[in-house]
Parts: C-alpha cells; structure tokens; sequence
C-alpha cells in the first residue's frame, strides 16, 4: 500500500487541531484527568506533548523537527502554565513545562527508530 504524504500532512492538520483543543479543554477545566498515581499528572505532560510533537512534525513535514518546533511547543505548554496561574482551581508549575519538554525531546530523540519503518520514511518523502 502506497502512502500519499499529503494525504498523511492533512490528517495530521486536523489531529493536530484536534489535540491542541483538547488539550487546551483540559488545562482550565475544573476536575480534569484524574491521576491514579503520585505525579501522574507529570506523566500525562510528557505523553500529551510526546503526541503533539508527533502531530506537528507530521503536520510540517518539509521542516525538521528541530529547534522552531521545539520552541512552538514550548511557547504552547508555557502559555498553558500562564493561563493556569490565573485559574483559582488550578496551578501553574514549572515542573509541568519540563514534562512538556521532556515528551518533546523524547519524541526527538525516538526518530532514529522511526526512521526505519516504512511508512514513517514514505511520509518524509515529498
């Protein structure tokens, strides 16, 4: 099965859309995910920006993932904190924009193994 990049660069536009607003839906509403474990919420950081660094790498597939969209992806999780620090049942805490970056670098750091599958090569391809 062939893959059409660009069919794969619009998808990932709209997923990306998707995540950002859920995202963004859970960081000021009340009683969000609840944490079955002690800093779970650390956990749910690095996985939602591990997938939102998946999302916009796929979504600007003629740019690296490098320093622009690691600094997009920062200036997202700290205006998430910032929004935050204005909520009286919620907090804005450092530790949450260095899970943020943590699941960005990881994802950075996972692309030498994604490179050896298929269709993560065919969707580089333009």
């Amino acid at each position: 099965m062939k893959v059409d990049p660009k069919k794969v660069t619009i998808a990932s536009r709209l997923l990306l859309v998707a995540a950002l607003g859920l995202t963004s839906w859970q960081a000021v509403i009340q009683n969000g995910i609840q944490q079955p474990f002690t800093y779970g919420d650390k956990g749910l950081h690095f996985l939602a920006f591990y997938i939102l660094a998946v999302l916009v790498d796929f979504s600007f597939p003629n740019r690296q993932f490098g320093v622009l969209k690691i600094i997009m992806l920062f200036g997202y999780g700290v205006a998430i904190e910032f929004v935050q620090s204005f909520l009286p049942y919620r907090s804005a805490e450092t530790a949450d924009v260095i899970a943020d970056m943590l699941g960005s670098f990881a994802y950075a750091g996972s692309i030498p193994l994604f490179l050896r599958i298929p269709f993560y090569r065919d969707c580089r391809k333009r």
